[in-house]
């Protein structure tokens, strides 16, 4: 079984390629699809587009290849992809989805920077150190 790797929050998830299942490291969960792409808000999306049932848990898998200016143009395309890459609200639930798509995005263009000061977010350092 072919399995990848990202880091949400403070765990790493493992991501397999044939089931929508992440594997942490200490057990087996399937996605229960609390947060759905199409949930955040109404949805923009027809009801047959396959964005609006991508588990909000996937997307920085999709996105860690894509560079701040491609996460920039991805947030154009709607408001729910917007609402998650430009998120402010630290208290959300998806938080740390926010952190992770643009921690990868970060890591994917500068691997030699280290982690963002205490007070900073991922967006807002990736942002300075590429401007």
């Amino acid at each position: 079984m072919s399995l990848n790797r990202i880091k949400v929050s403070n765990e790493y998830i493992y991501l397999t390629k044939s089931s929508p299942t992440i594997l942490y490291p200490s057990k087996l969960l399937t996605f229960n699809h609390t947060y759905l792409i199409d949930t955040l808000h109404h949805s923009s999306f027809s009801p047959f587009s396959p964005f609006s049932k991508i588990p909000i848990e996937i997307l920085p898998y999709i996105c860690k290849n894509l560079t701040p200016k491609d996460l920039a143009a991805l947030a154009l395309v709607c408001k729910q992809f917007s609402e998650i890459i430009y998120l402010n609200n630290e208290k959300s639930s998806i938080w740390s989805i926010c952190q992770a798509i643009w921690r990868e995005s970060r890591l994917y263009v500068l691997p030699q920077y280290k982690k963002p000061p205490l007070h900073m977010s991922e967006r807002k350092y990736t942002i300075m150190i590429i401007v």
